[in-house]
């Protein structure tokens, strides 16, 4: 017989699915804006399936986790070790004190989420869930207003069940919320910088502002591929050049006022940690740091697994079509959205499948108008059923890897529920050695510190004499 808290977890999925499903149907029926609705209710549905298991995985989410439990009480301290009792090293950050590895936004919504609902590996996952469905009618809408509703359903559907998307939602892979709060922003700030060059309202201006400040805040300067992006929008709309510079030095303003005062901060309160993890930023480009092997066509290897193994076939087409038709900037828009971060990423030498994953918004939109134009033209093939077939293997790869990525995780429930009840046993006099699930011991007690290594007799004397209990596991 299935445990109560199973059966929650496939009746998610099934719900999930039936949303997908029952999406499509009411589309074929006209119902556009009810089949946006349920692609979104299932997606929100597969990324709450995802981060239902209550352990912090342990790359990165572990250390963003508690790094935010931290700052839920000063948002302004970004810290790992709250209570450094023994010596660090602040280059090393997995385990220093003040931990400036990763930009703020994050970490805020993690904190916030932390302090409405206590601190759990669901408040960690919470905002990225949000963010990570608000996403699907984002993608539906920069597909409409490019393209057309047919692109846009196709791009939104591929979206909810986008299986690397959902997987770094419940924190699963490395670099986890960091990349999925990147995306997500990017997404939000295209949308709004083509409905304000639709629109030309000023109000479009401070969203598409805010939402790139909230992606460079998440993962740095990559977040700017936004700025050719609106810049080449303005052209859809005939907008001219001399009417396109107040609005660009506008949203370049707002975007710097809104970053610029954490960096000034943190370089003013924290020095050698800011120049530290500048540098270290820069060495990411020279030197493979912790990267997955893969060499030179590493991306290129890793877009096939993740957006299905015939992406390329949709992206030399796309270079065709652009080449084509040279004058027409919505092609434009995805090719610098995808051939800008796929040639630098290529070039630098530390790799990471998420590095990528803010160019899926456009790989969504271009499979879905490669799709479209495979179906017009079908009579013009050769071999029409071979069309056919790549058509449908266009959208199975992508679904066939979703559901790859969907499977369950070794159940932890019980584990979880011991480590908690072991965890209710330390206060905040209480440093645990040898413990293997050192920064989650931090996260789920009110400890003083914990470490995964033994202490010397010089250390045991020192915090016993500072009153502190010492636990040394075996």
């Amino acid at each position: 017989m299935m445990s109560p808290d199973l059966i929650i977890h496939w009746t998610l999925f099934i719900f999930a699915l039936a949303s997908i499903v029952a999406a499509y149907f009411m589309n074929k029926k006209g119902k556009q804006n009810l089949a946006l609705l349920l692609f979104t209710i299932g997606g929100l549905l597969f990324r709450i399936f995802v981060s239902k298991d209550g352990f912090l995985h342990v790359w990165d989410e572990r250390f963003h986790a508690l790094v935010a439990k931290n700052m839920s009480t000063d948002l302004l301290t970004p810290s790992l070790y709250n209570n450094p009792l023994l010596p660090f090293d602040y280059k090393e950050w997995s385990s220093n004190h003040i931990w400036l590895h990763k930009q703020p936004f994050p970490l805020w919504c993690m904190a916030i989420s932390i302090k409405l609902f206590g601190a759990s590996a669901m408040a960690i996952r919470i905002p990225s869930i949000i963010f990570s469905t608000l996403l699907i009618p984002a993608v539906y809408g920069i597909g409409k207003i490019l393209f057309n509703h047919r692109v846009a359903f196709i791009a939104a559907f591929l979206c909810a069940i986008h299986g690397l998307t959902i997987e770094q939602t419940g924190g699963r892979v490395a670099t986890d919320h960091i990349d999925l709060y990147f995306l997500c922003f990017i997404g939000f700030a295209v949308y709004f910088g083509l409905r304000f060059q639709e629109s030309q309202r000023p109000f479009f201006i401070f969203s598409t502002a805010l939402c790139l400040a909230a992606a460079i805040l998440s993962k740095w300067l990559p977040a700017l591929i936004v700025l050719p992006i609106w810049s080449l929008s303005a052209n859809i709309y005939k907008v001219p050049f001399k009417k396109q510079i107040i609005p660009m030095l506008v949203l370049i303003a707002i975007t710097a006022a809104l970053v610029l005062p954490w960096q000034i901060y943190i370089h003013g309160k924290w020095p050698l940690e800011a120049a530290w993890e500048s540098q270290y930023n820069r060495m990411h480009i020279f030197e493979a740091l912790g990267s997955e092997r893969g060499g030179i066509f590493y991306h290129f290897n890793r877009l096939t697994i993740i957006f299905g193994e015939l992406i390329f076939l949709a992206i030399i087409w796309l270079v065709w079509k652009t080449t084509k038709k040279r004058t027409n900037p919505k092609l434009w828009i995805l090719t610098i959205w995808i051939a800008v971060p796929l040639l630098f990423f290529t070039l630098v030498k530390t790799k990471m499948q998420g590095y990528l994953l803010f160019i899926a918004p456009a790989l969504f939109i271009l499979i879905a108008l490669f799709i479209q134009y495979l179906k017009r033209n079908k009579s013009q093939f050769r071999y029409p059923k071979l069309i056919t077939i790549l058509t449908a293997a266009l959208l199975l790869l992508p679904i066939r890897y979703s559901i790859e990525r969907l499977k369950p995780i070794k159940n932890r429930s019980q584990e979880m529920i011991e480590f908690k009840k072991e965890c209710a046993n330390y206060d905040n006099k209480t440093v645990i050695f040898k413990e293997e699930h050192y920064i989650q011991a931090m996260f789920y007690s009110d400890c003083a510190a914990a470490y995964p290594y033994a202490p010397n007799l010089q250390q045991i004397e020192e915090l016993k004499a500072q009153g502190y209990r010492l636990i040394i596991k075996e």
